[in-house]
C-alpha cells in the first residue's frame, strides 16, 4: 500500500504491505483454530489415542507461532521524505528502527527489471555511495505505482543494468 502526502516544502511517501487481517483478527483465528484442534486431540485421548494430544499441541504451537510471525511482518513500513536538500528514509515495524539520509541532488531510483514477467521489479534508492532497497514487501502493481510516484517526486531513474557503484567501477 502506498500513501503520498505532499506540501510546499516536501513529499512524504509511505510504503507498507497490504494487510488482510489486523493483529486482533489474527489472535482470534489462532484461538479458534487452537481450541478446535485441542478439542479433537482431547477427544482422541478419551478413546485411547493418547499419542494424538502431544502432536495436537505441537500443531497448535507451530500454527500460532507462524501466524504471529506473518502478521507481525505486515506492520513493516518505510517512510521516504523528499525535500529540496535531502532524501530521508525511515524504516521499522511499530516505531522507527533505522534511518538513512541521502543528498537530494545525488539521489536516484535504481530500477532492476525482472528476468521473467511474473517477477516484480526491484526498486532501490541510491546515491554514489549507498543503496537502499525500497518496498521489498510490495506486490507487482504497488511497485509499479511506487516507481511512478518517485518519478513524479522528481527523482531520476536509472536502469540497474547500466549502473555500477564507484567501488566497483
Amino acid at each position: 500500500m502506498i500513501v503520498t502526502q505532499s506540501n510546499q516544502s516536501d513529499t512524504k511517501i509511505i510504503l507498507s504491505p497490504n494487510r488482510s487481517a489486523s493483529m486482533r483478527q489474527t489472535q482470534v483465528v489462532i484461538v479458534a483454530v487452537s481450541l478446535f484442534v485441542l478439542m479433537i486431540g482431547v477427544g482422541w485421548s478419551f478413546v485411547g489415542g493418547y499419542l494424538v494430544l502431544p502432536f495436537a499441541g505441537l500443531d497448535v504451537g507451530l500454527f500460532a507461532y507462524f501466524m504471529y510471525k506473518v502478521c507481525n511482518q505486515t506492520y513493516e513500513k518505510q517512510v521516504i521524505t523528499i525535500d529540496d536538500h535531502h532524501v530521508l528514509i525511515e524504516t521499522g515495524k511499530h516505531c522507527v528502527e533505522r534511518t538513512f539520509k541521502l543528498d537530494r541532488p545525488e539521489a536516484f531510483i535504481l530500477v532492476a527489471e525482472p528476468e521473467k514477467p511474473t517477477e516484480p521489479i526491484e526498486l532501490s534508492l541510491s546515491d554514489s555511495k549507498s543503496r537502499f532497497e525500497l518496498g521489498s514487501f510490495l506486490n507487482h502493481s504497488d511497485k509499479a505505482e511506487a516507481r511512478l510516484i518517485f518519478k513524479q517526486a522528481g527523482l531520476k531513474e536509472i536502469n540497474a543494468k547500466w549502473w555500477k557503484p564507484l567501488s566497483e567501477a
